[in-house]
């Protein structure tokens, strides 16, 4: 499988699939930590963000039948 991945100096950083566009979305956070997921619902990607916090995310994908797993910390 083809794996990305992004780094940033003092910041975290997360990315999600999103499904509708069929790309990566990627977002930092400077001296925190970022998460996300597409959320099926609201047919949008969202994201957690936690000020100088490192910050894990494990969620059930209906649709993927399949757990996601991501964490960050900047």
């Amino acid at each position: 499988g083809i794996v990305e991945w992004k780094s940033a100096f003092h910041a975290g950083v997360g990315g999600v699939y999103n499904p509708l566009t069929r790309e990566v979305e990627w977002k930092t956070y400077f001296h925190g930590a970022v998460v996300g997921y597409f959320d099926y619902e609201k047919q949008c990607v969202q994201w957690i963000e936690k000020w100088r916090h490192g910050i894990g995310l494990i969620a059930w994908d209906e649709n993927a039948k399949t757990y996601l797993t991501t964490s960050s910390s900047g």
